[in-house]
């Protein structure tokens, strides 16, 4: 009888585990670019050339 009671939750482990490291290297990636976009606004120049908190109309 017990068994039958966790034959289910038996046959669904592999798949949630699976789905858990899915989740986590998601989870890392979405670290990872963010990290990387943040380092490029921090270093790249803005597009037209102005420094940071300088008017173009000066």
């Amino acid at each position: 009888m017990e068994f039958e009671k966790t034959i289910s939750e038996r046959l669904a482990e592999p798949g949630r585990r699976r789905s858990e490291r899915i989740v986590t290297w998601s989870w890392r990636g979405q670290a990872a670019v963010g990290a990387v976009l943040g380092a490029w606004c921090a270093v790249v120049p803005d597009a037209d050339g102005v420094a940071r908190g300088q008017s173009w109309q000066a």
